[in-house]
């Protein structure tokens, strides 16, 4: 349930009441360690009033965590990967056998969904997570719209957008038939990543259908993942960048 605060301020839920109870410290102590009455750390554990990024600072020093895992009730949500436009920079990292090149009508597609993290415009997502207060009951990864190359492409305006997909079926590598005619992730047996709409053409064969991402018959995939929604302007909804201490992403190649 949204709560709001006196003033009619929807209040974001957060992650408080956790963090405590993994602490071992009673909550009458950290009022008082905080400095302020037990009825203010209730208060902002049930949502009765707002929690300042202040607040989740000086919480997190006394439960010795992040203020991030106390400003956020959802854990951080991994970049797997980033679509970018596909061009001559593209071309510097990609593999010569790669099945993007000719994928589009024969051409080459005008954006890619790139995971090495090889390249320079790649690096900066290597290892990257982000905290939003939506909530979803998936575990969660996220694909980022980075078309900072081309703003002029017909797909500019997903620039800085945030896919959601459901990782189960990475974790457990299937192909998750709630795919099947929607836009989805998948990951071919060569750990490449793709985007587009996702089909069945025969036992254990698929196709990949988009109009900027190139075509993809007839191919053998470890996994695919629904996208669950898109999220714009996340930097609207409290988006915050973090660093993961290693790279996540092997566990689903």
């Amino acid at each position: 349930m949204v709560k709001s605060d006196s003033a009619g301020n929807i209040v974001a839920p957060n992650n408080l009441n956790r963090m405590i109870a993994q602490s071992g410290l009673r909550k009458t102590m950290v009022a008082e360690l905080k400095g302020v009455q037990p009825a203010t750390v209730s208060r902002h554990i049930n949502g009765d009033i707002g929690m300042s990024l202040g607040d989740a600072e000086e919480y997190a020093k006394i439960l010795k965590c992040t203020p991030n895992e106390i400003f956020f009730a959802n854990p951080a949500i991994q970049i797997l990967g980033t679509v970018v436009i596909f061009n001559e920079t593209t071309l510097q990292w990609k593999p010569k056998d790669c099945i993007a090149f000719g994928s589009l009508n024969g051409s080459d597609p005008t954006l890619n969904l790139a995971s090495s993290f090889k390249s320079d415009r790649m690096q900066k997502y290597k290892n990257k997570a982000v905290y939003m207060h939506d909530h979803y009951s998936q575990n969660t990864g996220a694909i980022y719209w980075d078309l900072s190359d081309d703003l002029d492409h017909k797909a500019a305006w997903q620039h800085g957008n945030l896919d959601i997909i459901n990782l189960d079926p990475a974790i457990e590598k299937r192909v998750d038939p709630t795919c099947f005619g929607h836009y989805s992730v998948s990951m071919t047996e060569t750990n490449e990543l793709l985007y587009g709409e996702l089909y069945q053409s025969g036992k254990n064969r698929y196709s990949v259908e988009s109009w900027y991402f190139g075509n993809h018959k007839d191919i053998k995939l470890k996994w695919a993942c629904p996208v669950i929604t898109m999220v714009l302007r996340p930097e609207l909804r409290g988006l915050r960048w973090v660093d993961l201490e290693s790279d996540g992403f092997s566990r689903f190649t």
